[in-house]
């Protein structure tokens, strides 16, 4: 019987556990994954090294490197050095946007960018891969498996009343285009508003048109009541919210770049507003339905499982 490959995903704590036990549930018989959080007080320089050096594969998710500190270095020795271990760097999102922060107020040393290229580099999205190139650093693009995600068997009826969702986490109100989203609302007041993850507090000025939602669980039965999402981060791979709503089959509005969705720059109120006039346009003249391309290209983009097999093909192979 075929030895199984020992993985190590370690770094970003939640991203890390997905990948391993993605792995785990669909190839049992070829891979043993474990996840380690390696920037905790818990994991010291010992159970790292420990995990390390007891695994042939190991994927680095979402950090990038520092070699200022010891655990950084202890990760480079091992894993970048050591013979027939295979180093990989998963490249997830916002740390792609550190490096290139940290390369631009030159805090990116010459030895964290060896580090870097002693690895293979791994890129969730295109787009990822190419601010990577900006850096000099070589990358293959491998897709970030989605978590799991609910696939309708149709796209359900959009809602009879304008409705944009989003999703601001409670500290990052900026990031995500908190303010963009409020000025927008001010402006399309026949859309009502609401907003998953942030409570709102400590927010000022909210229009009447928004509501905070706070933690939402059952995400699918706000998408039934949802006509667009919006995300306009200022920095971003896929997200999964931009996934999901393609999924079932509404309208996206985005900062990023995707097939069947409508793009804005980060910080633009007035595209943003422009935009939801348009949607708004569309259904008040009974032209607006679902959005069935975006849908189809998300059923073929975003399926997990195929995800998860090129992510296992480019590790053991």
């Amino acid at each position: 019987m075929r030895r199984r490959i020992g993985i190590l995903f370690y770094g970003d704590r939640t991203w890390s556990a997905h990948l391993a036990d993605g792995l785990n549930d669909r190839f049992p018989e070829k891979v043993r994954c474990h996840s380690l959080l390696a920037y905790s007080q818990q994991a010291s320089a010992a159970s790292l090294s420990a995990a390390l050096l007891s695994h042939r594969v190991i994927c680095r998710v979402g950090h990038a490197p520092d070699m200022s500190r010891k655990k950084d270095v202890l990760w480079d020795l091992i894993a970048n050095r050591l013979p027939g271990k295979r180093s990989f760097l998963y490249w997830i999102g916002t740390d792609v946007l550190s490096l290139t922060r940290r390369a631009h107020d030159s805090s990116l040393s010459d030895s964290d960018l060896s580090a870097i290229k002693r690895c293979r580099n791994l890129a969730g999205s295109q787009p990822l891969s190419a601010e990577l190139a900006e850096l000099g650093i070589n990358s293959t693009t491998v897709p970030f498996p989605p978590p799991g995600i609910e696939v309708p068997s149709n796209a359900p009826p959009l809602p009879s009343t304008l409705r944009a969702m989003t999703y601001i986490p409670e500290s990052r109100f900026d990031f995500y285009g908190g303010p963009q989203i409020l000025e927008a609302a001010r402006r399309v007041r026949h859309f009502e508003f609401v907003v998953m993850g942030s409570s709102g507090k400590g927010i000022e000025n909210v229009p009447e048109n928004v509501r905070f939602l706070g933690r939402v669980d059952d995400v699918p039965a706000l998408l039934r009541e949802t006509t667009v999402v919006v995300r306009t981060t200022e920095h971003d791979s896929v997200g999964a919210t931009i996934m999901e709503a393609l999924l079932y089959g509404r309208h996206v509005i985005t900062t990023n770049v995707v097939p069947h969705t409508t793009h804005v720059s980060f910080g633009d109120a007035d595209g943003l507003t422009e935009a939801m006039k348009a949607i708004e346009a569309r259904a008040h003249s009974g032209e607006l339905g679902v959005n069935a391309t975006g849908r189809e290209y998300a059923i073929e983009e975003f399926d997990t499982n195929r995800r998860f097999d090129r992510l296992l093909h480019v590790l053991i192979d």
